[in-house]
């Protein structure tokens, strides 16, 4: 089984951290093979945060240093009658996803609360009102598919 698992090529983006001390990172989880036909894409950094979803005025908006996911979504309209304020996420521009659930424990803070970085984009999804659990996780699942190309091709024009 681990030879099949070792033969399936791998799909998708890897989120790696990694600092200009190689010497702090080498030998760790963060320190990736690369094998023949991989590709690492590193690139430029981003002067801007994306809105997407169900907000007034979808943008791409110059990055202020120190504001947060809220004051961003106020920069283009907020978000509209359609939208599900309860599952508004952000994609960090390194791929990692800050969902409203992810505060645990100690920090009780919302999504709109998190501080932005370079790249990073605000989705606001759609309100479900009806409709199967399936067709939901469907419906959620393309929007988020969506919210991730749309970042992608951002990153990529610049």
């Amino acid at each position: 089984m681990l030879t099949v698992l070792r033969a399936q090529p791998a799909t998708g983006r890897l989120v790696i951290k990694i600092s200009p001390e190689i010497d702090r990172w080498q030998n760790t989880a963060a320190d990736i093979e690369l094998r023949a036909g991989d590709v690492l894409t590193i690139p430029r950094r981003p002067s801007f945060v994306l809105i997407s979803g169900q907000v007034y005025s979808p943008a791409a908006i110059t990055y202020a240093p120190g504001k947060n996911a809220g004051w961003y979504l106020q920069q283009a309209g907020g978000p509209t009658d359609l939208a599900n304020r309860k599952d508004i996420y952000v994609i960090r521009a390194n791929g990692a996803v800050v969902a409203p659930r992810s505060g645990a424990g100690w920090w009780k803070g919302t999504v709109l609360s998190v501080a932005l970085r370079p790249g990073d984009t605000i989705v606001v999804p759609e309100k479900i009102t009806a409709g199967s659990t399936a067709w939901k996780e469907a419906l959620t699942t393309a929007q988020f598919a969506s919210s991730m190309a749309i970042a992608a091709a951002a990153v990529h024009s610049f």
